[in-house]
């Protein structure tokens, strides 16, 4: 069996990934905003399977996602205050849409769904 572990780190399989994380703030008026922090992880990108399709919402075409595997740290959010951290890869923004944890073997498996350009005020 291979472990994962292993290839976690290994440039021939993964690359690394810029994530944003919102963090909101309350101005003085009571106005929410949002700003991002940025890390780097490190991770393997790969076109989503035809089954990931069934964990999509309504509308969302799977050309337009991304499947990604990490080791590290990358959120979906809470649904409620935190927002779903924005991971880019080549220039391209995604929003993570659903998270399997396979912690037990070492890694979690995202979904992202790709944003078009200057809809999300990130990067440079």
């Amino acid at each position: 069996m291979i472990s994962v572990a292993e290839l976690a780190y290994d440039p021939d399989f993964v690359q690394t990934i810029t994530r944003f994380r919102a963090i909101t703030t309350l101005g003085q008026e009571g106005v929410a905003s949002n700003t991002y922090s940025t890390a780097s992880v490190v991770g393997c990108v790969q076109p989503p399977s035809d089954d990931d399709a069934k964990l999509l919402p309504e509308g969302v075409r799977l050309s337009d996602c991304m499947a990604f595997y990490t080791l590290d740290d990358v959120s979906a959010g809470d649904g409620a205050s935190q927002l779903p951290d924005i991971l880019q890869v080549s220039g391209k923004n995604y929003r993570i849409l659903s998270i399997d944890n396979y912690a037990s073997k070492g890694y979690s498996r995202f979904i992202a769904h790709r944003y078009p350009p200057g809809a999300i005020p990130v990067g440079p």
